[in-house]
């Protein structure tokens, strides 16, 4: 053990994050000072995925490959979640799809982990209006620099 590391705590770099996708959690071992991309590769090796078909999302917002992840605010125990390339691919992304609890009526919800309100306020901007069951759902694209 690293006595520095036993002394200050903070200055160890290395992080749990936590990745999810629907009702998929993943809980990885990295470094803050790891890049986005190098993250993106460890979640392609346990799911199998090409690291150009998916992207990361942090409170939000897409997170560039290219950052570290101390850059983008990706902290011990951050929760980011998991977007996938739509099959048959031409650029198209899937709607992320945040699996989100339902509590039983009386159920105090003060005693569960929420989801942050600007990961909620995102994603219900991603639903599309209310359409008649024949017509089909735009699919959202990908942010350019993904």
């Amino acid at each position: 053990i690293d006595r520095d590391l036993m002394n200050d705590p903070a200055a160890d770099p290395r992080i749990y994050v936590r990745v999810f996708r629907e009702k998929k959690r993943m809980y990885i071992l990295t470094s803050k000072e790891n890049t986005v991309q190098s993250l993106i590769e460890e979640v392609t090796a346990i799911d199998g995925t090409k690291p150009e078909d998916i992207y990361l999302l942090y409170h939000g917002a897409p997170l560039h490959a290219e950052l570290p992840l101390a850059s983008c605010g990706v902290e011990n125990n951050s929760e980011l979640y998991l977007v996938y390339r739509t099959q048959g691919g031409a650029g198209a992304w899937e709607e992320p799809s945040v699996f989100k609890p339902v509590y039983k009526e009386g159920d105090d919800e003060e005693h569960h982990r929420q989801l942050p309100q600007c990961i909620i306020d995102y994603l219900d901007g991603l639903k599309p209006p209310q359409q008649h069951q024949a017509e089909v759902a735009p699919v959202h694209g990908a942010p350019a620099h993904v």
